[in-house]
């Protein structure tokens, strides 16, 4: 297997975000119930509204139950792994191979039945080092960071390779991302993506507009204060690779940040406003580097 088919689905995917932002979800949940509601007689409305409802949420719900449980890569000839990875890791430093090996220790510890935990760095990333990418690929994310594709049976590592060969930030970012699949922020993850596919359409469908503007701004709050606290407890974790580690790790990714300008950093502050999925780099910089500083229980 090459590397390219996991960054391919995941790059496509992370592309795909700003498509499916919750407000756009609510509008549609909204428009539709509203014109249910409109056309239909109370009794009609509400079992339509109801039924389209449930249906939406079992179907996030076995959407996210299916891609843990099923190999994340169908049709992938899984036995080429080791040769991969084996030429992925030949040369490194021998710190860097340790730290790969604990963060694969760690995600085998949590998923029992998988076969082995996969190690894959992106391709198809521009040859320049990463700083303004005009190839839309998000450089300092696929590059300077790595990621747990958390499966039953394949959970894959995927490394960016500029921390490959710096092995303290190696460590930093694995201790980071093995954190995010242990419970229960796995758990916390699965429902965060239940409520992202199915939870603001079926407010929208279900509540009047009156009670959407209560009830919409509450679930936005609570949802990102859900997803900083993960984001925030990961880093946590990763203190145990001291102080030097996050502040070179942060240090890299505020370096490799692109500008933006004009219309790309209004659309950026959009997004970032509709989806806060992560806390802003400056304030997980900030605490990283004071948590590093504090003793280990």
């Amino acid at each position: 297997m090459h590397a390219k088919y996991v960054v391919k689905d995941g790059h496509a995917a992370s592309r795909r975000r700003i498509l499916i932002v919750p407000a756009l979800l609510l509008a549609s949940g909204t428009g539709l119930g509203i014109a249910t509601r409109a056309l239909l007689s109370p009794a009609w409305a509400t079992g339509v509204t109801g039924t389209l409802a449930v249906l939406v949420g079992a179907w996030a719900v076995l959407g996210v139950w299916v891609g843990f449980r099923a190999d994340p890569l169908q049709g992938v000839d899984w036995a080429t792994a080791d040769a991969y990875e084996q030429q992925l890791t030949t040369g490194l430093y021998p710190d860097a191979r340790a730290a790969l090996a604990r963060a694969q220790e760690r995600i085998r510890q949590r998923f029992p039945a998988a076969d082995r935990v996969h190690v894959y760095s992106p391709d198809r990333l521009p040859d320049h080092h990463c700083t303004l990418d005009t190839t839309g690929c998000d450089c300092a994310r696929m590059r300077l960071n790595a990621g747990v594709l958390p499966n039953r049976r394949h959970p894959i590592i995927v490394v960016g390779d500029r921390v490959l060969d710096k092995p303290a930030v190696l460590a930093y970012v694995l201790t980071h991302e093995t954190n995010h699949v242990r419970r229960p922020w796995l758990q916390l993850n699965h429902l965060l993506a239940v409520v992202g596919l199915a939870g603001w359409l079926g407010m929208g469908l279900l509540l009047p507009l009156s009670a959407l503007m209560a009830v919409a701004p509450a679930v936005w709050a609570a949802t990102m204060l859900l997803r900083w606290t993960n984001e925030l407890a990961a880093d946590a974790a990763a203190r145990t690779t001291g102080p030097d580690a996050a502040r070179a790790f942060w240090t890299m990714r505020r370096a490799a940040q692109p500008t933006r300008t004009g219309l790309s950093r209004l659309t950026g502050a959009i997004a970032a406003f509709l989806a806060p999925t992560h806390p802003p780099m400056a304030l997980r910089a900030a605490l990283a580097d004071r948590i590093a500083h504090r003793p280990v229980p």
